[in-house]
């Protein structure tokens, strides 16, 4: 006696990749990371494109990385257990480091020299933190004997450095003497000068 029996072998569609919400971001050091999200059924987020590393299976994601560099995600859905291929996100988190300028040293009654520093897109703050200058060099203004503080800041890809500070000194000058002119027998007066 024989009997029989139906198999019915289905082949399953591979899904589509989901659409990952945004595709590209970049941030500033120390600012937060953003989310990302994507459309489909059962998203897993991966850290390598051969699906080794999964990072986190639901919907948003947000990167812990806080070191600056360029990151690349994945993320797949599972549509009746066929995992699709993956689209690919880029994150980038941006470094400006602070310019360098040198601090000024000139004597009272000199020439004030421009203050400069190396750099793009170069702001310069006074001490209440309000920005006084963009570009270099930057001409003070300053005369009158005294310590003056500034801080300079570069921005690179919108991220703003931290500070460099710069300090300009305004010094004495040489003491002012008075020539003295007498006649021969006179008694001779004592020097004077300001200083």
């Amino acid at each position: 006696c024989t009997s029989t029996d139906t198999i019915n072998i289905t082949i399953l569609p591979v899904p589509v990749a989901p659409i990952s919400i945004p595709q590209y971001d970049s941030i500033c050091l120390g600012d937060p990371n953003p989310s990302f999200s994507a459309s489909g059924t059962n998203i897993e987020w991966w850290g390598d494109p051969s699906f080794i590393n999964l990072l986190l299976a639901g919907d948003p994601y947000t990167p812990l990385i806080t070191t600056p560099g360029t990151y690349f995600y994945y993320v797949t859905q599972t549509v009746t257990g066929c995992r699709s291929s993956s689209d690919t996100i880029q994150f980038t988190i941006n470094y400006t480091p602070a310019p360098f300028a040198n601090n000024v040293s000139v004597a009272f009654g000199s020439p004030v020299p421009d203050l400069t520093s190396t750099g793009t897109n170069v702001q310069w703050y006074d001490t209440t933190m309000t920005l006084v200058y963009s570009g270099s060099p930057f001409a003070t203004g300053n005369t009158a004997i005294g310590t003056y503080t500034y801080y300079v800041s570069q921005t690179l890809n919108g991220c703003e450095s931290d500070l460099d500070t710069v300090v300009l000194v305004i010094i004495p000058g040489a003491p002012v003497g008075t020539n003295q002119a007498i006649c021969c027998g006179e008694p001779v007066p004592d020097l004077t000068a300001t200083g």
